[in-house]
């Protein structure tokens, strides 16, 4: 091994790299919960909007595959027959207006029903997947917060 004054300096920067930062804690510690807020806060959103393929029940009783996602500006949600077609019907316009539940039908199904004035929506929650996208829609939506408020104060939780 060459002398110390021979080693490379970013070989000294790295083993110096964690005294620094062990001085830092409290100053790191909030760098470090603002990056993971805003990570967390990203990741969800994009599984929100990205949406699940969920059995939606229909007006009439039928059930029909539709993907149901939040819109890009994240204040409606929105189900379409495949991707890229254009939404067929829009949710919840307007968060303030909006119910969200997941209950238990007479079958033994778990159902998140979302409604606002002029429309309602029933899922049926068969996968995990779909039951993490319906407990975060449904607990903005009881909240009556956006997205990033809900998201900050779980994060605030962890």
């Amino acid at each position: 091994m060459p002398p110390p004054s021979q080693q490379p300096a970013n070989q000294e920067q790295s083993e110096i790299s964690p005294v620094k930062s062990e001085g830092t804690d409290q100053d790191g510690d909030v760098k470090a919960r603002d990056v993971f807020q805003a990570m967390l806060m990203e990741t969800v959103e994009a599984f929100l909007r990205s949406g699940v393929v969920f059995n939606k029940i229909g007006r009439n009783g039928k059930i029909y595959q539709r993907i149901v996602r939040w819109s890009k500006d994240m204040k409606s949600v929105e189900w379409v027959k495949a991707l890229g077609e254009s939404p067929r019907y829009v949710l919840m316009n307007s968060i303030n207006n909006a119910k969200a539940a997941i209950s238990t039908d007479q079958h033994g199904d778990e159902i998140c029903n979302l409604s606002s004035d002029h429309r309602s929506l029933s899922l049926v929650l068969e996968n995990n997947s779909q039951r993490h996208w319906a407990e975060v829609t449904a607990q903005v939506v009881k909240h009556r917060s956006s997205i990033a408020a809900y998201l900050e104060s779980i994060s605030k939780q962890l």
